[in-house]
């Protein structure tokens, strides 16, 4: 068994499959299903499979399946007849983080699906272009928030998603202040995300974006609380 690694779906075809063949094989730990890329049971087609499809045989195999709202993305650029049908937004409000009311809504809905589906709880991130944005304020709202939901609920402390572009993951010691106030909460993991400005592989970050990371891993997120990194 690969240790840790999860595949991350995709729009393709067969993506309903392989991962569960992966998982049986051992060669990964289970799946992330991302919600713009994969439609609800309603709405799914043949040619793509809704997120039950993609989840039980991930399960049955075995592995673990996580569900990420994927709001770090371009929200502006998604399939909307697959991203509208989750209603994640309140009020038809895309991407609106800043706004504390519509932010919460949005991280409710997201744990309303998570749970429906038997996954961890995980909070969504905006897309971080420094420690120091509203944004990154907003986020640091959001996770003091779903941990209190997920308390209420009798739920597991939820998992964490930070998801920065390159500046993000470059800012020095504003980003070790930002992670020294986000690990303050008590989640039960990191979901961190290295926002990347085109698709092309191999992935090649800068130095001072690469040393943020490695650092922000080995210190602010180490410990008893496991860090996950998600190259897309």
């Amino acid at each position: 068994m690969t240790t840790g690694l999860l595949l991350h779906d995709t729009t393709r075809t067969v993506a309903a499959s392989w991962p569960a063949r992966y998982v049986a094989e051992g060669l990964v730990d289970g799946l992330v299903v991302c919600l713009h890329n994969t439609p609800t049971d309603a709405a799914e087609y043949p040619q793509l499979k809704g997120i039950t499809a993609r989840r039980e045989g991930v399960v049955a195999a075995g592995g673990r399946l996580i569900i990420d709202a994927c709001s770090h993305v371009d929200l502006s650029d998604v399939r909307a007849d697959t991203y509208e049908q989750w209603a994640l937004w309140p009020n038809g409000v895309v991407g609106d983080f800043v706004d504390q009311a519509t932010y919460r809504a949005h991280v409710e809905r997201t744990f309303e699906i998570q749970r429906a589906h038997g996954a961890p709880l995980m909070i969504p991130s905006p897309p971080l272009t420094r420690p120091d944005t509203a944004e990154s304020n907003a986020l640091l709202d959001a996770i003091a928030f779903g941990i209190g939901v997920a308390e209420a609920a009798g739920d597991e402390a939820p998992l964490a998603t930070v998801a920065g572009t390159a500046p993000f993951w470059s800012a020095g010691q504003d980003l070790d202040r930002f992670f020294d106030k986000a690990t303050q909460h008590l989640v039960s993991g990191w979901h961190l995300v290295p926002i990347q400005p085109s698709l092309s592989w191999p992935v090649l970050p800068h130095p001072a974006e690469l040393i943020g990371m490695l650092r922000t891993t080995s210190t602010s997120c180490s410990g008893p609380t496991p860090t996950s990194w998600v190259f897309r």
